[in-house]
């Protein structure tokens, strides 16, 4: 191992060029250049220049100081150590990578650092990334395609510094030591194998063309909330069939006008929203499959129509706790356009509200012996069936009506402010009527 710092001043100068090089800062040059185990130096002795690489480099550590660029090219440069740029406009360039590109132990910027990448500028991280809260690079080319190889904290603040595409391998386990922008919905892909752990903070995943969710990946988190973002043409994967951890808000965007894709999968411990743009009008299509969750909240957000179509691909939920649509304006609408799916209302305990905002839902399912479910709003659905603890209005004395097509079965709990609209519509088997009900028939019980 040996320190090789660089000593150009002027210009544009080559890695592989020993007259670039000396053992020491602002010593003779002459030295071999770095290869494999050398730590290097870019010190404030050496000045703004331009170290150009034309093959395939290796070192250890990597320290940028005097404000100049390394640039990698289309090549690669493996960095066993950590790279840290400390000087205002120190900058790390990168073309689009044929092979590799750049390999290194952990990244570190500081204020006025910059990045010069490309969209597909391919980077390897098996170590910390640090970022400062401010824009590194541009906004269009400089996201770059990074791997994440070994477990890491990651600093990521600021939205324009986010990955073009963004990978983590199996194994690997990533903390938020802050609030994290991963990729946005401008972004190529997301594909997590590994773990994220966002504990307290919020993060931002999108995709535009991948988003796959790994067989043995996981979902960490407390508070704050995970954004997701899925658009266009973006292939939607899910391939856990264990229970994500994560147990904060999962935002689901419709991101305007585009094409916009809601996740399914076992979210059982999260509360999941789905939010509306804030400029334009906007759908959202659920994917195929089942989403368990806790709580559903569908927003209508100001100044849009939401559209949240399940009819294309049928997905069915399980909900533990509340739902509530929400229309925040009396001018733009939300609109559910049911599929063939079934929406099944479960929990063990506790009291819970049920707010369709009047829409038309798939059938319900209740399996909730145990708990209370309070309709807040009238609905429709095809049909009815299960067992509850207790199905109420949300306002005692004041019934709400559910309207259903089909057939309508309760086959245990207790029943109270309801109306079925028609007289005789529900069959209420060993259920317990607790008094202003109507169209209900209750057998195998007595009226409190």
């Amino acid at each position: 191992m040996a320190d090789r710092y660089w000593i150009s001043t002027a210009g544009t100068k080559y890695w592989d060029d020993d007259a670039n090089w000396s053992a020491t800062d602002t010593g003779a040059g002459g030295v071999s250049f770095p290869v494999a185990g050398d730590n290097v130096y870019f010190t404030a002795a050496s000045s703004t220049v331009t170290c150009l690489l034309r093959d395939h480099e290796a070192c250890a550590i990597i320290s940028i100081a005097n404000g100049g660029i390394l640039d990698i090219v289309t090549f690669n440069l493996v960095s066993s150590g950590v790279m840290t740029l400390t000087n205002s406009n120190s900058t790390i360039k990168i073309g689009t990578s044929a092979d590799t590109g750049l390999t290194t132990a952990g990244i570190t910027w500081n204020t006025g650092s910059k990045r010069d990448w490309q969209l597909l500028s391919k980077i390897n991280c098996s170590g910390n990334w640090i970022e400062p809260n401010e824009q590194i690079g541009s906004v269009t080319t400089a996201r770059g395609a990074v791997t994440f190889t070994a477990s890491a904290n990651v600093s990521k603040q600021y939205t324009n510094n986010m990955f073009n595409e963004f990978t983590i391998n199996e194994g690997v386990s990533l903390t938020n030591t802050t609030v994290c922008q991963y990729t946005t919905s401008g972004s190529s892909k997301t594909i997590i194998n590994g773990i994220i752990n966002a504990q307290t903070f919020s993060m931002t995943c999108g995709s535009k063309d991948v988003f796959t969710l790994g067989a043995n990946c996981d979902i960490l988190g407390t508070a704050g909330a995970w954004s997701v973002f899925i658009i266009n043409t973006s292939t939607y994967t899910n391939s856990k069939t264990g229970t994500f951890s994560y147990n904060a808000t999962i935002y689901n965007g419709i991101n305007s006008s585009s094409t916009n894709w809601l996740l399914t999968g076992d979210f059982r411990n999260a509360t999941f929203a789905i939010v509306g743009g804030s400029s334009a009008s906007g759908t959202g299509i659920f994917v195929s499959g089942t989403l368990r969750i806790k709580n559903l909240q569908v927003i209508q957000s100001a100044n849009n129509d939401v559209i949240v179509n399940c009819a294309t691909n049928n997905p069915s939920f399980y909900i533990s706790d509340t739902i509530n649509f929400k229309n925040d304006t009396a001018t733009y609408t939300l609109t559910w356009t049911k599929g063939t799916g079934t929406i099944t209302i479960n929990g063990s305990s506790g009291t819970h509200n049920i707010d369709f905002q009047g829409k038309s839902i798939e059938d319900v399912i209740f399996d909730s012996v145990g708990t209370i479910k309070q309709i807040v709003s009238n609905f429709t659905t095809d049909s009815i069936s299960g067992s509850v603890g207790t199905l109420q209005s949300s306002v005692a004395g004041t019934q709400r009506t559910i309207t259903c097509s089909g057939t309508a079965v309760l086959t245990a709990g207790s029943i109270k402010d309801i109306s079925m609209g028609v007289a005789n519509k529900m069959n209420a088997k060993a259920c317990t009527n607790l008094g202003n009900n109507a169209g209900i028939v209750f057998t195998d019980t007595l009226k409190i």
